[in-house]
């Protein structure tokens, strides 16, 4: 893929490149995008309602009326609200059609799919990938915990689930579940809002508030034993230990504002190669195979590739993509590989010996374990897997950025023709055009050019610090 750049002249960003889906893409792919297109807007689309991102805040505070009015009235929705879908649906392709028949399109038109309609999916693709991103990270986050790659943090989950389940018993006894659900709903679609946002920050920035969270942590999940010996603890503790803490949350979002970079390492690729070897008469297994068959280093489909000695992973790329909030900002996209294994190993899965080889006939097939007669071809799987480095960067007035490093630059070239000497130590001598200037300077009156171009000599004096004044006037050391 290769990268786009931006013009330090022009403020217009530039998009991911377009894929020609004619001729480099398979008809399969193309048709899996014509047909979910609308899907893949409409799924874009919620996502940009649900995180906020949509420009205009209105949209997402009726997302979440819809929420309100879908839970307190499902049954009449459904009894009273499907016909009126259905038929609001047919009404709509009607006036659809008749806007067609005006303007003289074709009835095709409307089906079908342009290539920057494909463009335009391939586009919000992305953007659903780039949100899905810290979706996943909570996800991976949570399944941590679970998952019993580390004990305590299980244990803690498992203690918290039998603590919380009375209460969880309590709740749904005085409060219904339509409630219970549209309320945590609500949480859930606000939880990106600008005031929301500013809500949970201040609720940090509470010390009361951080003293129920600790509280419920050591009682609850049970800290460490530090932890739960602070059991007593009073509220001006609290509030001067969130003081101290002010500053540094102060700083360190300050420190979060300017770092702007983000790093995804959440896709990981297994490279599989095959090491195919012939057994020739006196020669034993070797390499050499025949022009008709595949190579010595091939890759799942029997293709050539390069050995593992010299394989290559994938080259980087880099994307420039705008922002529609903001033209200055630049949002760049740069795309790495890296191997997440230290070396190549054998996979010793399925029918193979102690050293990964199976054995097939002249015509590699019927792969065991097994050499002997009749076995003249082998393999060996190769695997390595390696981590996909999605390193986002936010850029913010570039061209600002740009013209204060030019000025920087020149500033530097002005200072190489300025000795520090001259700054430091000012000559004794300098211009003036008083007369009555100090006697450390030359006089030099307005009215003492002929109008030849010629200083008139009886009007400019030479005078030194060295030497003392007599009677208030400077004494004349020498006459031009």
């Amino acid at each position: 893929m290769s990268s786009n750049k931006v013009s330090t002249g022009s403020s217009q960003l530039s998009s991911p490149p377009p894929v020609d889906f004619l001729y480099s893409t398979p008809p399969s792919i193309t048709r899996v995008l014509t047909y979910t297109s609308p899907l893949i807007h409409l799924f874009s689309y919620f996502l940009s309602l649900v995180t906020w991102s949509t420009g205009n805040p209105s949209e997402s505070c009726l997302l979440v009326a819809a929420w309100w009015t879908v839970c307190l009235y499902t049954t009449e929705i459904i009894i009273y609200g499907t016909h009126l879908f259905l038929l609001a649906w047919i009404g709509w392709r009607w006036v659809e059609k008749g806007k067609s028949e005006r303007l003289g399109k074709p009835s095709s038109a409307s089906k079908s799919t342009s290539q920057l309609d494909l463009d335009r999916t391939v586009l919000e693709i992305h953007k659903i990938s780039d949100k899905l991103t810290s979706f996943h990270a909570l996800i991976n986050s949570i399944r941590s915990k679970i998952d019993w790659a580390n004990s305590a943090q299980t244990q803690k989950v498992i203690r918290g689930i039998i603590y919380s389940y009375p209460a969880w018993l309590i709740l749904t006894y005085f409060i219904p579940l339509t409630w219970i659900f549209t309320i945590l709903g609500t949480f859930g679609l606000v939880w990106h809002s600008p005031w929301f946002k500013f809500t949970r920050y201040a609720l940090m920035q509470s010390a009361l508030f951080r003293g129920l969270i600790s509280l419920i942590s050591v009682y609850v999940w049970r800290g460490n034993s530090s932890q739960q010996g602070e059991r007593g603890f009073s509220v001006g503790a609290l509030i001067r230990k969130a003081k101290e803490q002010q500053k540094k949350i102060a700083g360190k979002k300050v420190n979060n504002d300017k770092d702007v970079t983000k790093t995804c390492t959440d896709l990981i690729f297994r490279f599989v190669i095959y090491e195919n070897q012939r057994w020739w008469l006196g020669l034993d297994w070797t390499t050499n195979l025949f022009l008709n068959e595949r190579p010595a280093w091939s890759d799942e489909y029997n293709e050539p590739t390069s050995p593992k000695s010299s394989f290559q992973l994938p080259s980087s790329s880099t994307t420039n993509i705008g922002t529609p909030e903001d033209p200055k900002v630049l949002i760049k996209k740069t795309m790495e590989w890296k191997w997440d294994d230290a070396d190549w190993w054998i996979d010793y899965d399925g029918d193979v010996d102690k050293d990964g080889w199976e054995y097939a006939d002249n015509r590699w097939k019927g792969f065991s374990s097994k050499s002997g007669f009749r076995r003249y071809t082998r393999r060996r799987k190769w695997v390595r897997t390696a981590r996909l480095v999605e390193t986002i960067e936010k850029l913010e007035d570039h061209d600002d950025d740009q013209a204060t490093n030019d000025n920087q630059q020149i500033t530097e070239i002005l200072k190489d023709f300025d000795p520090e000497e001259d700054i430091k130590s000012p000559s004794p001598y300098s211009l003036s055009s008083d007369s009555n200037n100090s006697s450390n300077n030359i006089s030099l009156p307005l009215n003492s050019r002929k109008p030849n171009g010629k200083f008139d000599a009886e009007a400019i004096s030479l005078t030194s610090p060295d030497n003392e004044k007599q009677n208030g006037k400077p004494v004349k050391q020498n006459s031009l």
